[in-house]
């Protein structure tokens, strides 16, 4: 008993204190991050030549190609492997808002990628302040079958405990 608790207390001491230390390596790596990558350079020269790079459009080819010759440069064996996906391209997107439907005033708006394909919504727009719950607990029935405006930041005046929800 005695040959086996001194066996596991040599394993503890020796294991115990067996840790690798990778600052140096963490260090060069980071140095050599820092004053000589390309990285921000390259992402800048892509967004700034070719623009976005929706996959699927002419702009996503041009970034795939960017990219081809790019990791070719650095010596990577490189290949394109096809693959089908679902994407979309903004057309027309026109946003008007007014207190007469024959009146209307063109603003500018933006579309997502999780919008519709194609909508016509015509409908009343409600204040839904930072779009928390308890905005919508005041008064539920206050958005239903309406346009919810929500502030995408907090608003002025919002309690600093206030998050916005993940």
């Amino acid at each position: 008993m005695k040959a086996l608790l001194s066996l596991f207390i040599s394993c503890i001491a020796t294991f115990g204190y067996a840790q690798d230390d990778f600052k140096a390596a963490f260090s060069s790596i980071n140095h050599e991050v820092q004053f000589n990558s390309k990285a921000y350079v390259n992402l800048k020269n892509a967004t700034e030549v070719i623009g976005h790079r929706l996959t699927g459009s002419a702009n996503g080819a041009q970034a795939e190609e960017l990219a081809f010759k790019l990791l070719k440069s650095y010596g990577y064996e490189v290949k394109f492997q096809p693959f089908e996906v679902e994407s979309w391209s903004r057309l027309t997107n026109e946003t008007k808002i007014g207190d007469d439907p024959a009146a209307l005033a063109k603003i500018t708006s933006v579309t997502l990628a999780h919008s519709p394909v194609q909508a016509n919504v015509t409908a009343e727009i409600v204040d839904m302040g930072n779009g928390h719950e308890e905005d919508y607990k005041v008064d539920p029935e206050k958005v239903k079958g309406k346009i919810a405006l929500v502030y995408i930041g907090l608003l002025p005046g919002t309690p600093t405990a206030a998050k916005r929800p993940p």
